[in-house]
Parts: structure tokens; sequence; C-alpha cells
């Protein structure tokens, strides 16, 4: 445990929080997955589209190597990226989780090789449901959003996942849990655009939200109206109106400015790999490259509803 203890202490000097365990309490989580596709309470059609065989459950227990998980929390605040388009320039909102994943990243990959490498265990690459691990871990409680809470942290962190071969006890797996404040508080219900969040349970309706066609292709559907529109990718309004975020910065922090000329190169959806190098990297280091062919259509939409 003393190798877990020197990563968790190097992450601490970034305000970051983590938890071990061995894989084999992975079952509950992993139950609790198939227990919500079987009651029907997740969206069949979204379950199937984006869930199915997105986490490697079983991938991990298969793996003899693998005996335990790792799940990591960081400070992941508000960012904006400033365009210049059609002669305006405009500073866009990115939530939290998106713009610093390499840096978050590159960080922990860092910190692992010297910790974990140096003392003979090693490190694996594993997609598993980081934020219902954090919760049944203890290390965070769900909001009526469906976005976690870390204390101190608020919602504005962004989770990393791996397994190792370093062995850890067992730890005690709690329910899902609802911040006490949530009970009473109905600020997100009320200003979810898309009528995502639900009263009555604590999973958001993701075929519903904001995010999932800001992150997907193709037309936004008819009833997502222009002034729905918040971010440049996924969506900031019920993290950033939730009180438990008061100590936030909801100004968001500005990364860079893409010039008029740069603009102009991703507004006429040249491919990725056509671009100038320096401005390849300069959307890559954003972690926003990943939404590459959706950032013109993105951006139309932010301008029309920001010029009205």
């Amino acid at each position: 445990m003393k190798i877990f203890e020197k990563y968790n202490e190097q992450l601490q000097e970034y305000g970051a929080v983590s938890v071990i365990f061995p894989k084999e309490q992975l079952q509950k989580i992993e139950a609790e997955m198939t227990q919500l596709y079987k009651s029907q309470i997740l969206d069949q059609d979204f379950y199937k589209s984006c869930l199915e065989d997105a986490f490697e459950f079983k991938k991990v227990k298969e793996n003899p190597q693998i005996r335990s998980i790792v799940l990591s929390g960081t400070p992941s605040p508000l960012s904006k990226i400033e365009f210049d388009y059609q002669g305006i320039k405009k500073q866009l909102l990115v939530p939290p989780i998106y713009s610093d994943r390499e840096m978050i990243t590159a960080r922990i990959k860092k910190i692992t090789k010297q910790i974990f490498d140096t003392n003979g265990y090693h490190t694996f690459s594993t997609i598993l449901p980081k934020k219902l691990i954090a919760v049944y871990t203890g290390m965070a409680l769900y909001g009526r959003n469906n976005i976690i809470y870390v204390k101190g942290l608020g919602s504005f962190l962004r989770l990393t996942i791996f397994a190792t071969d370093l062995p850890s006890d067992p730890i005690q797996l709690k329910d899902s849990q609802l911040m006490d404040r949530c009970q009473k508080c109905q600020s997100c219900i009320k200003l979810c655009p898309t009528q995502a969040i639900d009263k009555n349970r604590i999973l958001l309706h993701a075929e519903k939200c904001l995010t999932f066609f800001n992150e997907g292709r193709g037309l936004f559907p008819d009833w997502i109206y222009p002034q729905f529109h918040n971010s440049l990718v996924g969506c900031i309004i019920c993290q950033k109106y939730c009180p438990a975020n008061k100590d936030q910065n909801k100004e968001g922090i500005l990364k860079t400015s893409f010039t008029k000329k740069e603009t102009d190169l991703i507004m006429t959806n040249e491919p990725f790999d056509q671009l100038p190098q320096e401005l390849q990297k300069k959307i890559h280091d954003l972690s926003i490259h990943i939404y590459y062919d959706r950032l013109p259509r993105n951006i139309q939409a932010l301008y029309s509803n920001l010029e009205k």
C-alpha cells in the first residue's frame, strides 16, 4: 500500500483525491449497470448505442495480472476558448473535464511511471463507469443532475481510472447516494433546457441531455431551440448554477484564442490531418480534437444564440 500512498501524496499536490480497491469489488458495480438496463430505467436505445459495449468488466475480470483498480478525481475548472468568426470575437465556454483531458492524463501517466513502474508494478488502461465507481467507493456523491460532487471540488473535476497489479485491501462499498441538499433544491431541474433531469430519480435522462447532442453528430433535433446552446461541447447549465458549486470559478479560465484564419479553417470543415501542424497541436492540446468535426455546427449554434 505504500506505493499507492506515494501516488496519492503526489496527486494531492494538485488538489486531487484517489482511491484503490481490489478488482473483485467491481462485481457490485457491474451488477448495478446490468440492473439499470434490465429494469428499463435506462433508455434502451441509448444503452445499446452508448453503453452496452463501452465498459471492460470482462476484460478486467479475465486478466490475471490485474489485481486492483485506481480511481482519481482531479480539479478541472470551467474554461473558455476564444474564436474569431465572421469578424466577431467570442469566448465560448467549455465545461469541466473537456479541455484539460490531455494535461491530466499525461500528469497521471508520469506519476504512475515514477512510482508504480520504478517499483516493479504495472498499470493498465481500462474503461469502466467512473462516476458510479466514485460514488460506490465513497469518493463522491451524486447530484440531482446525475453529476458527481467531491468535497472541496464540487462537480468541477475530472475522473481518471486505471488498473494495476498492485494488491490492495477491500474497502466498504456504498450504494448510490444523493447529496442531502438535493432533496429540497430544484435549481438544476428548473434550469435544464431539455428537461433531462428528473426529480423522482438520480439517473439523468441522458437521451434528452444537451450534452448527448452536442457531442454527437448530425443536425440538432427541431425541439432543441437555439437559446439552449451554452457551451462549445457538452452543457454547463446545471453545474454553473448549482449551489454546491458556489465556491467554484463560474466565469471560466481563458485557455487560448483562435485567429480568424484558424477559425475559418475549422468552420470550413478542413480535414483535421490537413490542418497546419501548429493548429492541429493547438486543438489537440485542448482535447477538442475528439469533437473536431462537430465544432463548426456547435460554434455556429453558439454564435447564433449569443447574437440574440
